[in-house]
C-alpha cells in the first residue's frame, strides 16, 4: 500500500469482505452497499474510519494506514492468545487460581509477550508517524494485502480474525452512514451502541443458516460461531488499541469502552454456550495481556471457568 490505489477499489474490497464474512446476510448487505460508497482517503497519522452522507448517499472513508493498523492489531491479538491461553487453561484444569507468580507457573508466554511489546511499539510508530514511510513494518508480520494462500497456519488464523474485526467496524460505520441518509442527527453514545449492536447482530445472528447451507456438523457450527464472536470482540479491541478516547470513562459522544464491551457481550452470550470455549479463552487472553501492558496487577484470581475469569479481568480493567 505504498501508493494509493484507485479509490473506487475500496467499494469492491469492502463488498468482498462483507459477503465473505456474512454470506447468509447477502440480501441485507446488498441494500447497504446500494446506498453507501466506501472510499480510500489520503494517508495521514492516527486511525481514520469515518461515515457521513452527501446528497442522499452514504460515504465511509478510511486510510491505507488504518487498514495496516487493523491487520497489525489482529496479529497482536493472536500473540496475546499465545501469551496467556496456556495459563488460563492449565490453571483451570488443575482447579487452581490464575497466578503467574506461582513457583511452577514458568514462562511459557514470555516469547509471545516480548513479541507483543515489539508489535505494540511498531503500532504506535505507524499510528503517529507523519509519513508512513517513517515507520518500520515488523519483519515477522506479513505485509497486507497478501493472498491468504501465501500465509502459514498461524498467520492465516490471525488474518481471518482480522477480517471479521474489519467487517464489524465497516458495518458499524455503515449504520452511521444509514442514519445520516435518513436525516437523523448524530445521537452520540446512544448511536455508538446502536452501531455496535447492528454490526454484531448482523455477523452473529444467522450463523446457523450459514452452517446449514454448508451441511456443517454441530462442532463445525460451534467453531464458526466462536470465530465470528472473536471477530466481533476484536472489532472493539481495535478501538481499545488504536485510541485512548473513552477507555474507562465516557466522553461527550462515546460510551466508555467497557460499557460498549458489556453490551456486545450480552449479544455474544446468546451465541456461545461453552464457558471454557475458544471465545472465552481468546477474549480473556487479550484482556490479561492488556492489563500486563498497562501495568495493572492481576494477582491471584480464583475462577471456575474461562468466562468467569474474563469478567473478573474486565472488572479490573474497568477500575484501572
Amino acid at each position: 500500500m505504498d501508493a494509493p490505489f484507485d479509490p473506487t477499489l475500496a467499494d469492491i474490497e469492502t463488498r468482498n469482505l462483507l459477503f465473505d464474512t456474512a454470506p447468509e446476510r447477502s440480501a441485507e448487505l446488498e441494500i447497504v452497499l446500494e446506498n453507501i460508497d466506501f472510499r480510500l482517503a489520503a494517508d495521514r497519522p492516527a486511525f481514520h474510519l469515518e461515515a457521513t452522507a452527501i446528497m442522499g448517499r452514504g460515504l465511509v472513508v478510511f486510510t491505507p494506514r488504518t487498514m495496516r493498523q487493523i491487520w497489525l492489531i489482529g496479529f497482536m491479538a493472536w500473540q496475546c492468545m499465545h501469551e496467556q491461553s496456556g495459563f488460563i487453561v492449565g490453571f483451570l484444569i488443575q482447579g487452581r487460581p490464575y497466578d503467574l507468580a506461582a513457583p511452577d507457573a514458568g514462562d511459557a508466554g514470555a516469547e509471545a509477550a516480548g513479541r507483543i511489546v515489539r508489535l505494540g511499539a511498531a503500532l504506535r510508530t505507524l499510528r503517529e508517524a507523519q509519513d508512513e514511510r517513517e515507520s518500520d513494518w515488523p519483519s515477522d508480520v506479513p505485509v497486507p494485502p497478501i493472498p491468504p494462500a501465501e500465509l502459514d497456519e498461524e498467520d492465516q488464523a490471525a488474518y481471518e480474525l482480522a477480517c471479521f474485526a474489519l467487517s464489524f467496524v465497516m458495518l458499524h460505520e455503515s449504520w452511521h452512514a444509514l442514519a445520516r441518509i435518513a436525516g437523523h442527527d448524530y445521537a452520540g453514545r446512544e448511536e455508538e451502541l446502536a452501531c455496535d449492536s447492528y454490526a454484531a447482530h448482523l455477523l452473529l445472528d444467522r450463523v446457523g443458516d450459514y452452517a446449514k447451507s454448508k451441511a456443517y456438523t454441530p462442532d463445525q457450527t460451534e467453531s464458526v460461531s466462536a470465530k465470528r464472536a472473536i471477530g466481533v470482540f476484536l472489532g472493539l479491541v481495535l478501538m481499545l488499541e488504536s485510541t485512548e478516547i473513552g477507555l474507562r470513562e465516557p466522553t461527550e459522544d462515546h460510551p466508555a469502552w467497557t460499557e460498549r464491551m458489556r453490551a456486545i457481550l450480552a449479544i455474544i452470550e446468546g451465541t456461545t454456550a461453552d464457558e471454557n470455549g475458544s471465545f472465552w479463552v481468546f477474549a480473556t487472553s487479550m484482556m490479561l495481556s492488556r492489563l500486563r501492558r498497562d501495568d495493572i496487577e492481576v494477582g491471584i484470581v480464583p475462577y471456575d471457568s474461562a468466562r468467569q475469569l474474563f469478567y473478573l479481568v474486565l472488572d479490573k480493567f474497568e477500575r484501572g
